[in-house]
């Protein structure tokens, strides 16, 4: 078995009882041995293993020291595992050199005379608390364990083929190290130590035996395989506590590379360059260590001088400026561009809640209005001033009507592209409005693709959530699908299924939504797709008998080259005019040789071959005068408005998004973006309007009609056939080009410039140019940055540069393309390419190289996206926004369509093991901000200098915990979309008054969360340092004054904008109010944010605690308007918890301490504290303003009812009620959720379960007010303990089978609590007890052996006594003096005698060794006649009655530093009447600890022994002691010892040195004991 906790060198020697001597004479002997010839380890060897073991360690937790120790080890060939080996270890291994074997035999010989020495009293003491801590060190074996086995599970789900050796019989593995074998393990390891990460092969010494053979080569055959297995072992560095499951898959994917690296043979001069450049670095290394050894021959001291002040006068000073130097520059960043980035958009604040809106909004709204009615308060809604209150169905071109059919026949629609973004959405369009459009049917045309055929690609689409109206009867009855491909003649289709869908169907409407818009696509291909596809489908449209379909084809708006057009000449609805080009030449030269394309592409200004095609096939298309075509111009297509959801944006990121996505996941890339107007339209305007068009209500649109005789006199064919001839004849230009090029026939004549007019038969889906919108492409960008820092996807480094770049330096700057092209180029392409060619020279491969490598197709976008970014289009269009379009809203949706396609795409590249720490849909709108799930910054020191918001000491705080939730919580998230409707309506509270410095017409946010911890006090203001995109102030957090007397941490909160109240004092502090004043004088440019607890305390178990109203009373005191914020922070264990259980079972309350405070963050950082989850939900804001009707009692508890409403429950606090009440988890599971109540999505291994049953009463009580109003009628008592809970509640007829069996197993609990009581109760009642105290019941009962928590029985306790008529003492006992828990008495008349001793202070025994080397004892002080006398044969004698050896270098049994006892059950009014009988003279009853141990214990040496070692915890004492210094004092006493029922014990003389002192066991005599020392009188 291998240690799993070492003892620096310590270890104990158990031996087995089944030893053919007794176990206790072959302990003796080895004592007797050890003691006589091996002697004890020295404090200074045990000193130096311990600066040893500490150097060690502060190189592993070190990575930078590490690493630049590993660099010069590395320039020495120096061996880096041997050096770890020896330092740790020093077994002796075979060596070929005699000289140094030698050396090893006498270092080994060394070795084992040290390892035969006995203990120092420091190593046992080491070795004492690895045995009392033995619990803890299983719990981090259990942990080591579950990451090893997670690791394995991953290593084999990477990579099947790795091996692992397997031990037989190993029935407990504790995986102290993590083998696995390969076959090139020196190369393996050193790529790993490229990458980061120790993966040595020498370790552990553990090897095959023949190794450590001395004639090891006798046996080197005898154990091949080991040999091969121990030459191949490589060791993982798994057992770190601080590696997380997402740092597993990164070594487990970082180790996959590295063993397939090792499989290719390195290029030699390559690695010969490499050499060569190692040893340009050597040499100069090597050069200055010979000259520091030359030196040192001469003068040592004088060496180590010089470097001594070397390192003092410049190299610390050095360190120290740079450090400045730092501080000062990112101080200058923060302050330059902090603000800006705050101030540069406050659209997140405003919209980031549109697509996650809230289902039980509506209920909560309903609950508070009721809670707060006639209470003087309101509700707060902002939401109201952002909403998009644009209708589609209002609009006047976009609302779809009865469609009247002049025909007998219904509308059929053949439909192409429907699986991209604009024609599924066009799909759902027109089935959903098919009766208005009097459509019988839909005919789609799919191509297979990536192995799925056409009907499994319809399949999939329709059975998406958006097509849910449709049954699937009418699925089938109204869609058809048909397999063909648009690009090739005849749709792909064979002659037969061709005639059969152009004369059997019957279609009326051609829907042309294909293309392909990629924007650097070659002209061929683009032709293909935009050009030859249209006219193919524009033929089928001509060939439908026995009536031509209308053919409608999706074109682009950006069809007019490099024009932009203005206010005064937008572009128009007409044809581009192309000049001296020839659009069906160009198509001809786009399908062959390109160069007269590529020429008029350039002339023209066309910026990509898509808009360049586009605009060709319009002239293409509308050249045939005998088909009724109509051309849709859309501009940049956004996500949708309306329908069908807000922000809905397809399967995959369109334009737009495709845009913001990259922008999110690489924002190292360079944009331009400028204030002008963004040409975005939604998906879903663009869907009604080509409904709109394809079908209005007019005439068939033919060739004579639709033009005027000076367009008709330029458009004519080349040649004059029949009707049928000339049908056909386009047929055969546009589907073999280059066969049509090589006859040189043209099916059209060049027409004049006035022929590109074509009025009626193409429009623009566009805002026309007079529409004013707010999208603006700036405000975007910012918006982009805003979420993306926000939502962990760019650094917040990162998004400062981009602002410096791309918002401050190319605004102040005129940029054209080529000077954009010429920046983006170098500073983007040029820095990648360096790094990718220096990390392929020397052979590094990094996780940002291979994501750049992924990236590098797209880093051009800025480029193409150049001239829409930079240019505000003017477009002649029908369409007009109107009044209620809110463009800023929309332009937010867009934002957030893109976070949430990046959101899922992170989700689907991460692990399986890690999907469940992933958002789900429906936690979307819970951000996470810490913990080990949540994303991690580049540097904490540097995203805490950079925050824009906080002073120092905020800084400070926030480093610590997001270091600290980093380690103790799984993941720590806030509900941000209520959170921002509490600044919404602050914000509209602002504008509807004036800004004034008056305090009265200002508005404030109040933070009202509930209080659990100490935890809360920095969570909420973490939240807002974290988030400042919120435009929420770092709350003033209204702290006990408790807070104040602890050195330091009281400085550090007041600093960080706490202020301190005074409580429990039974009114309001009086200086509260001016508190609260000049907090609101003060100056912010955003609106003062207050956070307070209303419950005042902390609550022991969990329970919601009667909220306080004397902060409210100030608040409405002092003037001006609130927004009342309730909170619920949800923890699944408090990091309190077990201090809290203790302090509700009614122990002693735990003062707060630096010192405890230091404890707790050591044990936390050493991985011993788990709080799991932690998520902060926020209900509907309360609009509180002062007014004669304000009920402040009412609002609290309002605020109170939402809390409790707020609760998220989770498996953690499932299984606690599951526990508690003797029930399935799964009722439990089931019963929450009939109730409504919102659970945590199910995260596995998020923290451990409680063992304590009062901890998981706290547990369960978290959620358990739910179910206190089915307690009414029955037990009120016990549902006022409970809870009281006013929102809704499922009747008792409509429950639940789960519910009802979990209110039966609770309904049980609470009885038994109740019959427990009252048997113990009734049985005191007749045992002659009538004052009656809830502490005394509360231990008779815990000495009957009852198992419920004491947080039950107290309760049921005051109940029963309270019922019963009872007089029920106010048990709390009065504060103890000061020297409570030190051994030093407060009654100074005999403060003088020892404690834990014999005799008096100044008295005792000293044991020494005189000039003879004999034992003698002296009494110290002069108290006694033999004082100062040496007793040379007191030992002698002591040894010779005990038979026990004195040894004086044995360490005395040391006197307890503390006191361990019960509390004192002395009541408060008993005490009274004590300190009145001694009166004046109080001193002369007490009930500290000291004096009651002192009259509890005798002289016995049990006593003694109890007393030094603190076992006095289960020993009963008297609970006071009293002095009488008369006979009527002691009169007084008895009397009132018959009246309260107590029991008096004399002390002094004989009894204080017997156990006649000691007190009766509680079930013999359950009365207060009071102590009587009568040695005053």
């Amino acid at each position: 078995m291998i240690k799993t906790a070492t003892a620096l060198g310590g270890g104990i020697c158990v031996i087995n009882e089944c030893v053919e001597d007794s176990p206790k004479l072959l302990g003796d002997t080895m004592k007797r041995i050890q003691h006589t010839m091996h002697g004890q380890q020295s404090r200074q060897e045990y000193l130096v293993k311990i600066l040893k073991a500490f150097l060690l360690q502060f190189f592993s937790q070190c990575p930078t020291v590490l690493g630049i120790f590993l660099y010069l080890l590395g320039l020495f060939h120096i061996n880096y595992d041997q050096v770890v080996t020896s330092s740790v270890k020093g077994f002796p291994t075979k060596c070929d050199n005699v000289a140094l074997s030698k050396t090893k035999l006498q270092r080994a010989q060394t070795l084992v005379k040290r390892l035969r020495k006995s203990p120092s009293p420091a190593l046992l003491s080491l070795l004492h608390r690895r045995l009392r801590k033995s619990k803890s060190t299983s719990a981090i074996i259990a942990r080591r364990k579950e990451r090893c086995q997670r690791i394995h599970f991953i290593l084999k789900q990477n990579m099947p083929t790795l091996e692992f050796p397997e031990g037989n019989d190993c029935s407990n593995h504790l995986y102290w190290l993590c083998p696995f074998l390969v076959n090139r393990p020196s190369d393996i390891c050193r790529s790993m130590s490229r990458l980061g990460y120790d993966v040595p092969s020498g370790t552990s010494q553990l090897g095959c035996v023949t190794r450590f053979l001395w004639d090891s080569n006798e046996y080197s055959d005898s154990c091949p395989n080991t040999e091969q297995m121990m030459a191949q072992i490589l060791y993982l560095p798994t057992s770190s506590k601080d590696m997380t499951a997402s740092d597993m898959w990164h070594l487990a994917a970082s180790l996959k590379e590295c063993i397939d690296d090792a499989t290719i043979e390195k290029d030699n001069d390559r690695s010969q360059v490499k050499r060569n450049y190692l040893l340009l670095i050597r040499l100069p290394l090597m050069m200055l260590l010979l000259d520091m050894v030359t030196l040192r021959n001469v003068s040592f001291g004088k060496v180590t001088f010089v470097i001594c002040r070397v390192i003092c006068n410049h190299l610390i000073p050095m360190m120290l400026s740079a450090c400045v130097a730092i501080v000062i520059f990112l101080h200058v960043i923060r302050v330059y561009l902090g603000d800006f980035y705050i101030r540069c958009s406050d659209t997140f604040s405003k919209y980031h809640s549109i697509m996650n809106q809230r289902e039980n909004i509506e209920n909560e709204t309903i609950i508070l209005r009721k809670a707060l009615e006639g209470s003087g308060a309101t509700i707060a809604d902002g939401s109201s001033t952002h909403r998009q209150h644009f209708d589609l169905n209002k609009h006047e071109i976009l609302q779809i009507t009865a469609h009247k059919q002049r025909e007998k026949t219904k509308n059929k629609v053949l439909l192409t592209g429907s699986t991209g973004f604009i024609g599924s959405l066009l799909l759902r369009e027109l089935l959903l409005h098919r009766e208005e459009l009097d459509i019988d049917g839909i005919v789609l045309v799919i191509r297979a693709k990536r192995g799925q055929s056409a009907k499994e690609r319809a399949a999939a689409l329709v059975g998406k959530a958006m097509f849910s109206f449709l049954s699937e009867s009418q699925k089938v009855e109204m869609i058809t699908v048909i397999e063909g491909d648009v690009s090739v003649k005849n749709l792909g289709l064979n002659a037969k299924d061709y005639h059969s869908l152009t004369h059997d169907v019957n279609i009326t409407h051609v829907i042309n939504c294909a293309a392909c818009v990629n924007f650097v696509e070659p002209l061929h291909r683009a032709a293909e797709s935009n050009i030859t596809s249209a006219l193919n489908l524009q033929t089928f449209a001509k060939s439908i008998k026995p009536i031509k379909a209308k053919y409608v084809y999706i074109s682009t708006a950006f069809v007019h080259g490099n024009q932009t057009g203005s206010t005064t000449s937008p572009l128009p609805t007409d044809l581009f005019n192309f000049g001296k080009y020839d659009p069906f030449d160009l198509y001809l030269s786009m399908m062959d040789s390109q160069s007269y394309a590529s020429a008029a592409m350039a002339d023209l200004g066309f910026p990509n071959t898509y808009t360049f095609s586009k605009s060709i096939c319009e002239h293409l298309l509308l050249r045939d005068k005998s088909m009724n075509t109509i051309i849709i111009r859309p501009c940049i297509v956004g996500p949708a408005i309306q329908e069908p959801f807000e922000g809905w944006a397809g399967d995959k990121p369109s334009t737009l998004v495709a845009g913001a996505c990259l922008y999110l996941k690489n924002p190292y890339n360079i944009w331009s973006f400028r204030k002008e107007q963004a040409a975005v339209i939604p998906v879903d305007v663009v869907c009604r309007y080509v409904i709109s068009k394809a079908f209005e209500d007019s005439k068939y649109i033919n060739a004579d009609t639709a033009f005027d005789g000076a367009s008709m006199d330029c458009i004519s064919l080349t040649r004059s056939k029949s009707a049928e001839e000339s049908e056909h004849s386009s047929e055969r230009s546009y589907v073999f080009p280059k066969d049509m090029a090589a006859r040189n026939e043209s099916p059209f004549e060049q027409c004049s410039e006035d022929s590109n007019r074509q009025d009626g038969r193409i429009y623009t889906a566009a805002w026309n140019y007079s529409s004013h919108s707010s999208f603006q492409w700036y405000s975007f960008a910012c918006s982009i940055v805003q979420v993306g820092s926000a939502n962990g996807h760019i650094e917040k480094v990162i998004a400062y540069i981009v602002l410096l770049i791309s918002f401050k330096l190319f605004l102040a700057i005129d940029l054209t393309y080529q000077s954009f092209r010429s920046i983006h180029q170098f500073l983007v392409h040029h820095p990648l390419n360096c790094i990718k060619v220096v990390c392929g020279y020397i052979g590094l491969k990094s996780a940002f190289l291979r994501d750049i490598e992924r990236l590098e197709p797209f880093l051009d976008l800025p480029l193409l996206f150049f001239p829409f970014t930079t240019a505000t289009f003017h477009f002649e269009s029908d369409l007009k926004a109107p009044s209620q379009f809110n463009a800023e809203r929309y332009m937010f949706s867009c934002v957030l369509a893109a976070e949430k396609f990046v959101r899922a795409l992170d989700k689907k590249n991460a692990s399986s093991s890690l999907s469940h720490n992933a958002p789900d849909a429906e936690r979307i709108s819970y951000n996470c901000v810490g913990g080990k799930t949540s994303s991690r910054p580049f540097s904490d020191f540097l995203w805490c200098m950079l925050q824009p918001r906080g002073n120092y000491a905020i800084r400070l705080v926030g480093f610590i915990v997001i270091k600290l939730l980093r380690v103790i919580t799984t993941e720590v998230t806030v509900d941000l979309d209520a959170l921002m409707r509490a600044v919404q309506a602050a914000h509209e509270c602002d504008s509807k008054t004036d800004v004034s410095s008056d305090i009265d017409s200002q508005t404030y946010i109040i933070l009202a969360p509930t209080h659990r911890s100490y935890l809360d006090f920095i969570l909420i203001s973490y939240i807002a340092f974290a988030l400042p995109e919120l435009g929420i102030s770092i709350p003033n957090i209204a702290a006990a004054d408790d807070f104040a007397r602890v050195p330091f941490m009281g400085l550090l909160t007041k600093m960080a904008g706490a202020f301190f109240v005074k409580r429990g004092k039974g009114i309001i502090d009086p200086k509260l109010e001016t508190k609260v004043q000049s907090l609101k004088k003060s100056k912010s440019d955003i609106t003062t944010c207050i956070e307070v607890f209303l419950e005042g305390r902390r609550s022991r178990d969990r329970r919601f605690l009667e909220p306080k109203t004397g902060f409210l009373r100030c608040l409405a005191k002092t003037k001006g308007t609130h927004v009342i914020v309730p909170i619920t922070i949800n923890y699944e264990v408090i990091p309190e918890q077990s201090c809290l259980t203790e302090e509700a079972d009614g122990r002693q309350r735990y003062e707060l301490s630096i010192f405890r405070l230091v404890k707790w963050l050591k044990s936390a950082k050493s991985g011993q504290v788990n709080l799991g989850r932690i998520h902060v939900s926020v209900a509907s804001p309360i609009l509180m303003k002062d007014s004669p009707v304000l009920d402040v009692k009412q609002v609290a508890s309002a605020i109170q009812t939402l809390q409790k409403k707020s609760i998220m429950v989770s498996d953690f606090h499932i299984n606690a009620c599951s526990s508690v009440l003797g029930i399935n988890r799964e009722v439990v599971h089931e019963s929450l959720k009939e109730l409504g109540v919102p659970i945590w999505s199910e995260v596995r291994n998020s923290v451990s379960y409680l063992t304590s049953i009062s901890e998981q009463w706290s547990a369960f009580l978290h959620f358990g007010h739910v179910y206190s109003n089915y307690f009414e009628g029955s037990h009120p008592k016990w549902a006022e303990w409970m809870g009281r809970n006013h929102f809704t509640t499922v009747p008792i007829n409509e429950m639940g089978a789960n519910t009802e069996a979990l209110l039966h197993a609770l309904l049980k609990t609470f009885e038994s609590a109740d019959k427990a009581v009252i048997t113990t109760v009734e049985f005191l009642q007749e045992k002659g007890y009538n004052n009656l105290s809830s502490s005394h019941v509360l231990q008779y009962i815990r000495k009957s052996g009852c198992e419920l928590p004491s947080l039950l029985l107290q309760h049921a306790i005051s109940s029963y006594l309270e019922i019963c008529s009872v007089r029920n003492v106010n048990d709390t006992t009065i504060p103890i003096d000061t020297t409570i828990g030190s051994c030093e008495g407060n009654f100074k008349k005999f403060s003088s005698e020892s404690y834990g001793a014999w005799g008096y202070k100044d008295s005792g025994l000293v044991l020494n060794i005189n000039g003879d080397g004999k034992k003698q004892v002296t009494m110290k002080g002069n108290r006694y006649k033999i004082s100062g006398r040496p007793m040379s044969k007191l030992v002698p004698f002591l040894e010779h009655a005990t038979e026990i050896i004195v040894d004086p270098r044995r360490v005395v049994l040391p006197k307890a530093s503390t006191i361990t006892i019960s509390r004192s059950e002395i009541s408060k009014p008993v005490l009274d009447k004590l300190l009145e009988i001694v009166s004046p003279d109080l001193d002369r009853v007490t009930i500290a600890d000291i004096e009651r141990v002192r009259h509890g214990t005798g002289h016995s040496q049990e006593d003694m022994y109890m007393i030094r070692c603190d076992k006095l915890k289960d020993t009963r004492f008297p609970d006071a002691v009293i002095y009488p210094s008369d006979e009527k004092e002691v009169e007084r006493l008895v009397n009132l010892a018959s009246e309260e029922c107590l029991c008096l014990i004399p002390f002094g003389g004989g009894t204080n040195v017997s156990h006649a002192t000691w007190c009766p066991p509680k079930d013999k005599d359950p009365r207060p004991m009071i102590s009587v020392d009568v040695r005053l009188m």
